[in-house]
């Protein structure tokens, strides 16, 4: 029996068109069947949805729960998913379902293109042919399809603005490599048994709480910057550090100004500036000084996963140390502890 497949389409470059104010999103999710192999659309049973022609600079936390509830609703039905998006914010979507669906059991497949689909020498048609291969593989959950990469969905971040291998799998290998056929990891046993997207995901609405902040600290920052966040009422503030996790604590302005976020009991996750490897802001007396605020270690979590999971965590808790103690767990492959 042929493997049920549903593509759903959200716009993004690859569906992309020129008008007169520049691309636009206008392909739907049928304009896709033509760049498949004929192998692949006889192999699988495919089926259409249409949930929303953006550019993925406008998609957000609404846009996410969209998504996964268009998944959640139709996860009994299928055997794969696959998702057309926008590559400018693909790394917070992928990173969200990832945490609003841990746990799948199926594959669940977004890829783009860095050029509309159907401009010659596009890199959409291969990328689509990537996702598919992806429901050959038996890797299961969240995944970013691009540049013959498969890629934990909490673990992509885009790097390059116009070349074809626009992402990396940060700080883990990628799941595979079809240019060099080269494993990152098995593909897991397959379950014991079937479970349906109630045992999985529940019932609940997916929800964020998107009252979190996002501080790049840099030489001369004024501490203004700092208490503005606790004045625009954020529960939660990501603060990217120099380095392995240093802050330029001799500054006793800014000092203070941290201090002041944790007395409104907002939550602060610190993680390095640096794309790759793991922040530790044990090392160095610079990063120490930070303590004191209780901060918890992103460690090596991209920024987009970082986002998105304390988002994701806030709206599971209004308990501060509930929310800590989530953010801390490894939900989706998202964290090396």
């Amino acid at each position: 029996m042929k493997k049920k497949i549903l593509i759903l389409s959200t716009g993004g470059t690859i569906a992309c068109s020129e008008s007169e104010n520049g691309l636009v999103p206008t392909a739907t999710a049928e304009a896709f069947l033509a760049y498949l192999p004929d192998r692949m659309s006889n192999d699988f049973d495919i089926s259409l949805l249409d949930l929303f022609q953006l550019d993925s600079s406008s998609v957000g936390p609404e846009h996410w729960a969209q998504i996964a509830e268009a998944l959640r609703s139709r996860y009994d039905e299928f055997d794969g998913f696959l998702i057309t998006h926008g590559t400018d914010t693909m790394a917070y979507t992928a990173s969200a379902l990832s945490f609003f669906l841990a746990g799948a059991r199926k594959p669940i497949v977004i890829t783009g293109a860095q050029l509309p689909a159907d401009v010659p020498g596009s890199d959409g048609p291969a990328n689509l042919k990537t996702a598919f291969q992806a429901f050959y593989t038996g890797f299961t959950g969240v995944m970013v399809a691009f540049c013959g990469q498969l890629i934990r969905g909490c673990r992509a971040s885009k790097l390059r603005t116009h070349s074809f291998n626009a992402f990396e799998s940060i700080n883990v290998p990628a799941l595979i490599n079809f240019s060099s056929n080269d494993h990152g990891y098995q593909p897991p046993e397959p379950e014991p048994a079937p479970a349906t997207a109630e045992e999985l995901f529940g019932t609940e609405p997916f929800t964020v709480d998107s009252r979190v902040g996002l501080l790049k600290i840099y030489p001369g920052m004024p501490p203004q910057m700092i208490t503005a966040m606790a004045q625009l009422g954020f529960r939660g503030l990501v603060i990217e550090l120099f380095g392995i996790g240093n802050f330029p604590a001799e500054d006793t302005a800014l000092m203070d100004a941290l201090h002041a976020l944790t007395d409104r009991d907002m939550v602060i996750v610190t993680k390095s500036q640096c794309t790759y490897e793991p922040s530790d802001s044990d090392i160095y007396a610079a990063g120490r000084q930070l303590a004191a605020l209780r901060p918890i270690s992103a460690k090596d979590m991209t920024t987009e996963a970082c986002m998105t999971k304390l988002m994701w965590a806030l709206a599971k808790s209004s308990n501060t140390e509930q929310v800590r103690q989530l953010f801390a767990q490894n939900i989706a492959g998202e964290i090396s502890l």
